[in-house]
Order: structure tokens, then C-alpha cells, then sequence
């Protein structure tokens, strides 16, 4: 076998000890230099096209989707200028099914059961009886904060909660 290099510059076949084409004697005839070229160039084209891919595929980094919020869990909350002993509490939420119930505990002895809950994309909504007086909640979700309002007789109070670690 003897060692030559495609001079692209001329079109000619000639020697060079840096970069060699293996040519045997049987291929001399068969391959002019042009059509070297063009194999070349096709093979250096579609290994860019194969690379530039490959480089692109990797560089979106994939990200997990979101996960879903969920309202379910122990809610430390704060009602200030509300009757003493209503003042502070726990909110506690659970899922049963697809529906939501809620339980307001204002000292470990004393809770109520809410009625009329209803939760939709991060807002909720219910009412509790306390003392023969209907008192409305309403509020929306921020991570593991809370704010709403509580109405009641008396008029419409701010309400503060955040979601008590495990």
C-alpha cells in the first residue's frame, strides 16, 4: 500500500506523512479526486448535522413538573382582635376522596368541624358554628403560607397561617 494526501487545493493526490488516504493499486482507477472530495465532504456534513444534534438534544435540561399543591396538614393560624381564646389555633385539613374537610381547633380540647368546604386551585372556603353564630372563612394558599378573612356579627377579621412542620 502506498500513502497519500488529498491536496484539496490543486484537486491532485500527493504525499504527505502528516494525514494519509490508504489507497490500494485496484481503487487508483476507480476514485477520481473530485469524488474523494465529495465523500469528504458528505461524511464531515453529516457528522456536524449527527453533532450539532447531539449538542443541542443535551443542552434542554429537563425539569421535574411541578408538583401539585396540596392544602392537607396542620395549619397554625392567627385571628388577632377576635374574641379571646379564638385569637390562635390549629386549622386542620384532609382529603377524603375528592372533597376536603376542615377542622378548627382552638385549644387541644375544643374543635369544630367545618361545613360547606370548598377548595379550588389553592383558594378555599367553609363555615363553622361557634356559640349558635355562623363564621365564615375564605382565604387563599401561598406554599406553606395562608392568608383570608373571617366574618362573622362582629364584621370581617384578617386571618395568618402556615403550614406546621412534621
Amino acid at each position: 500500500m502506498m500513502e497519500f494526501k488529498l491536496n484539496l487545493m490543486c484537486g491532485k493526490i500527493t504525499y504527505c506523512p502528516e494525514i494519509t488516504i490508504f489507497i490500494s493499486h485496484s481503487l487508483k482507477s476507480s476514485f477520481e479526486p473530485k469524488e474523494l472530495l465529495i465523500m469528504n465532504y458528505k461524511t464531515v456534513t453529516r457528522g456536524l448535522t449527527a453533532l450539532l444534534l447531539i449538542v443541542l438534544v443535551s443542552s434542554f435540561s429537563y425539569e421535574a413538573p411541578a408538583k401539585k399543591f396540596s392544602p392537607v396538614g396542620t395549619w397554625e393560624y392567627s385571628v388577632p382582635y377576635v374574641p379571646e381564646g379564638y385569637q390562635e389555633g390549629n386549622m386542620i385539613i384532609a382529603e377524603n376522596g375528592k372533597e376536603y374537610s376542615v377542622t378548627m381547633a382552638v385549644n387541644e380540647y375544643s374543635s369544630v368541624e367545618a361545613e360547606k368546604v370548598v377548595y379550588n386551585k389553592k383558594e378555599i372556603k367553609f363555615v363553622v358554628w361557634v356559640e349558635g353564630q355562623e363564621i365564615a372563612f375564605a382565604g387563599t394558599f401561598d406554599k406553606d403560607k395562608y392568608s383570608g378573612t373571617v366574618s362573622y356579627s362582629e364584621g370581617d377579621f384578617d386571618m395568618t397561617a402556615h403550614r406546621k412542620k412534621r
